[in-house]
């Protein structure tokens, strides 16, 4: 059953033993049948229940052992320096993964990560050329959706964005 261990996480934090779900977490994400998702959660835990900094030190850590899905691990990291005040080195980072990358659900991912980055600094219109980029290549990818009809309210055009909004439920509810 794939929610055991987030049941046993939240048993361990319910019990107030933290260092029991971090070991537990830890060990999932050093696993030799690890996944990207117990690596994900892993790390998420660190930043939540310790600081980001931690968290991006054993991300750092992680990164150097060669982990499966590595380009999103990679983005991961580029999202942890950006929010930790490196905004002109995470994009740089985010930048240089992308280039070479095929189409892929991966990469749209990881391109609308960049294009909340580049909102966040100022830079609407090359997040707005990305999200439009992804939106061209697949037109339900959710997050892309949410960022456009958040521009829509913003321009006042909510009708647009209903709409908008509506397809994301029935693809991602």
């Amino acid at each position: 059953d794939p929610n055991v261990p987030a049941i046993l996480v939240r048993w361990y934090m319910s019990q107030g033993d933290m260092d029991a779900a971090q070991a537990f977490l830890k060990a999932r994400a050093e696993g030799d049948t690890r996944e990207v998702e117990d690596i994900v959660t892993y790390i998420r835990f660190l930043a939540e229940a310790q600081d980001p900094e931690t968290a991006l030190a054993e991300l750092e850590h992680i990164l150097d052992g060669d982990p499966p899905e590595v380009k999103r691990l990679t983005a991961l990291r580029a999202s942890f320096r950006f929010d930790l005040g490196e905004p002109d080195a995470a994009i740089a980072e985010m930048e240089e993964l992308l280039d070479g990358m095929e189409p892929s659900d991966e990469r749209r991912s990881i391109m609308v990560m960049l294009a909340k980055m580049l909102d966040t600094t100022g830079n609407n219109v090359g997040a707005r050329a990305l999200v439009e980029e992804v939106l061209e290549e697949d037109g339900s990818q959710p997050e892309a959706l949410k960022m456009r009809a958040g521009w829509l309210i913003e321009s006042d055009r909510t009708d647009e964005a209903i709409v908008a909004l509506r397809s994301v439920l029935g693809s991602a509810p």
